[in-house]
């Protein structure tokens, strides 16, 4: 397994319905992620009051998503024929400081490596 993992800051660089501005707050790739293995795709962890707009996923299979707040899940979403996944919320998921949010992926093509990246974008 290969990772790949970089953070930026308050990048206003992405754009959520309504035109209010985003920015990505953590995005990574995994690669060469074994059938069957629960595996971390990115981490953030609220330095601060945060709140967080949408998370994008996509791999090279169809794969079930866990949304991981503080080591609970809150949200588990299947990827289709297309290969992606979008967590979106209502209204901003609130995070306060020390909040550790992952997002985590499975897959189950038998005897095959996959690979698979996530965004968190924040408002």
């Amino acid at each position: 397994m290969t990772v790949h993992f970089s953070k930026t800051p308050n990048a206003a660089d992405a754009s959520h319905a309504g035109n209010t501005p985003v920015g990505v707050l953590a995005n990574s790739s995994v690669s060469n992620i074994a059938d069957a293995t629960l595996t971390t795709i990115t981490t953030f962890t609220a330095t601060g009051d945060q709140s967080v707009s949408r998370i994008g996923g996509s791999g090279t299979f169809p794969a079930e998503y866990r949304l991981t707040l503080n080591a609970v899940d809150i949200e588990i979403q299947r990827s289709g024929p297309d290969y992606k996944v979008n967590f979106e919320f209502d209204g901003p998921l609130s995070l306060s400081t020390g909040d550790i949010l992952d997002v985590k992926v499975t897959h189950l093509d038998p005897n095959n490596t996959r690979d698979f990246q996530a965004t968190i974008y924040g408002v």
